[in-house]
């Protein structure tokens, strides 16, 4: 049970890190799969996130190979990026939920504080965050998807290949310290088990999110949050919908966070760097970085899924030689 147990907290924490505010909205499956065919892009992509996920799991030492170390900058403004946009989006949903003005950010200052809070854990922290958060993430995509799924109606014949590759490798590309990290000490059949279940979990809500709104038309496709024209005039579930979009921009905050909250973890003044890198990115989330994330997002995710590629390969081909030994036994003496 202990086996089951754990192998679900690490599926929660890659679902909860890949279901973002745009995920659940709707806009970002449209944006990437739109045109393609329903059925063929949540199969490619379970068999995609299922051996990108199990690599980033099962592979050692990530932090010291080549490849990596030559693009973990790019990693970590990329992070900062993305972290500073979520934060936007907290400010924009709080004028939208409670009208208060997005010049004072309190929901995201308060964002900011728990994410710190919580990323002292470490990974442990955002396990159990993820364990309370995605399950109901998971249900409400469910219930506003399901009643408009036409499973006659999948969108085009085709795919587009560019596309896949690099929603896949955007996610797993920035996820890829935390995933890294989750992943140790687990075993080799585990980290499969919880690639594999996260992998059906997020393709067939892709495949019940693009299909529903396929089937719903222009007035779904044209909208900025489709999952909401599904959910039709039903007043009852716009603010379970609010706080799903909560939900999902801190998961997507906390797995942003994680690898900027990690980068000064061995240096004296960790406090003042972790208080100033909050700060900054408060400062960052005034520009509306939502704007940037989305011309940023494809070139991102193509730049990942080759860098992943690469690391797979020179892991395979250059695997990490054990360290040596610099002591000398000492002499047996009588």
């Amino acid at each position: 049970m202990k086996h089951f147990t754990d192998c679900l907290k690490l599926s929660f924490l890659i679902i909860g890190s890949i279901i973002g505010a745009g995920f659940i909205s709707g806009r970002e499956i449209v944006s990437f799969f739109y045109g393609q065919n329903a059925f063929f892009v949540s199969a490619i992509l379970c068999g995609a996130f299922s051996v990108f996920i199990s690599f980033i799991l099962i592979v050692k030492d990530l932090e010291n190979n080549v490849v990596y170390s030559l693009v973990k900058p790019l990693v970590l403004i990329s992070n900062f990026v993305i972290m500073s946009g979520m934060l936007s989006g907290l400010d924009s949903l709080q004028e939208q939920i409670v009208s208060i003005d997005h010049i004072y950010p309190i929901f995201s200052t308060v964002a900011v504080i728990l994410s710190n809070i919580i990323l002292y854990r470490g990974v442990k922290g955002v396990e159990k965050v993820n364990s309370f958060l995605v399950p109901v993430m998971i249900a409400f995509m469910i219930a506003v998807t399901l009643p408009s799924v036409s499973f006659s109606q999948v969108g085009g014949d085709g795919i587009k290949p560019v596309k896949l590759i690099s929603y896949c490798g955007l996610n797993v590309f920035m996820s890829a310290p935390l995933f890294n990290a989750a992943g140790k000490g687990k075993s080799v059949i585990k980290s499969f088990a919880a690639a594999a279940l996260s992998a059906v979990v997020l393709c067939v809500l892709i495949y019940f999110a693009l299909s529903a709104v396929t089937a719903k038309g222009n007035s779904a496709l044209s909208s900025p949050v489709p999952t909401l024209v599904l959910a039709g005039d039903m007043k009852i579930i716009y603010y379970p919908f609010a706080i799903c979009f909560i939900f999902g921009i801190f998961t997507t905050l906390l797995s942003s966070h994680y690898p900027l909250f990690s980068l000064v973890e061995n240096e004296r003044s960790k406090l003042f760097y972790r208080i100033l890198l909050s700060v900054s990115t408060l400062g960052a989330s005034r520009f509306g970085f939502y704007n940037i994330v989305s011309y940023a997002y494809p070139f991102i995710g193509l730049f990942g899924a080759v860098v992943t590629v690469v690391i797979a390969i020179s892991t395979v081909i250059f695997p990490p030689k054990p360290r040596r030994r610099t002591l000398h036994p000492q002499e047996r003496t009588e």
